[in-house]
């Protein structure tokens, strides 16, 4: 393409420079990259994980698997991102937990990622890989089960709506009209099949 463009002489030899230039660098970094292929490149991963005391919930269980599984690892590298993300919803994203009670079902409230709202569809898929761990750890059932119980009175105050607050806040954040008429406690209301589809999937999982 470069001999096709008329170009001046002047032009040419810029071009002709800087394509040797770049091919002297393409040599250079290929003589870096190969010059021991069989040197290993060590990238130190560090732990991610908060202390228990700042955790958001604590499972002991998870925590058991955690410390067993990643111990079969033949490169303890390798296992370090496995175990901060495993349990990084229940160390980050549960703001608010109240145990069952007399009369009272558990109550969770799952927010996602650094938004304080609870997406219906992404608080059931967060939760999920806990339900293996829910015959052994019965704190951690309720909170799963809190978690349901909260989308599903989500879902009765609005079936169209994707993302609520914990509760009302002093002052709504969407403000556009929408027939039914939108509460004050919605985050997003923009309906998506996959958000009940989601709360229908966790309750039939770990029930």
């Amino acid at each position: 393409i470069f001999f096709w463009l008329p170009m001046k002489p002047q032009g040419w030899r810029i071009v002709c420079c800087a394509l040797l230039v770049a091919c002297f660098v393409a040599a250079a970094v290929s003589g870096a990259v190969t010059a021991n292929p069989h040197e290993r490149l060590e990238v130190v991963i560090p732990p991610a994980r908060p202390p228990p005391a700042k955790r958001t919930f604590n499972s002991t269980v998870v925590d058991s698997f955690i410390t067993q599984f990643t111990a079969r690892f033949a490169d303890p590298q390798l296992a370090v991102p496995f175990a901060n993300t495993l349990p990084n919803t229940l160390d980050t994203t549960i703001k608010a937990y109240t145990p069952l009670g007399v009369g009272a079902p558990p109550d969770t409230y799952v927010i996602t990622g650094d938004l304080d709202c609870e997406w219906l569809r992404d608080s059931a898929n967060q939760v999920w890989p806990y339900l293996r761990f829910v015959n052994d750890d019965a704190h951690l059932r309720n909170m799963i089960a809190g978690v349901i119980h909260r989308q599903m009175n989500y879902l009765v105050q609005d079936a169209y709506a994707s993302a609520f607050h914990q509760k009302d806040p002093e002052k709504p954040t969407l403000d556009f009209r929408r027939v039914p008429k939108l509460k004050p406690i919605i985050c997003q209301a923009n309906w998506e099949l996959d958000s009940p589809a989601a709360v229908l999937r966790l309750s039939y999982g770990l029930y």
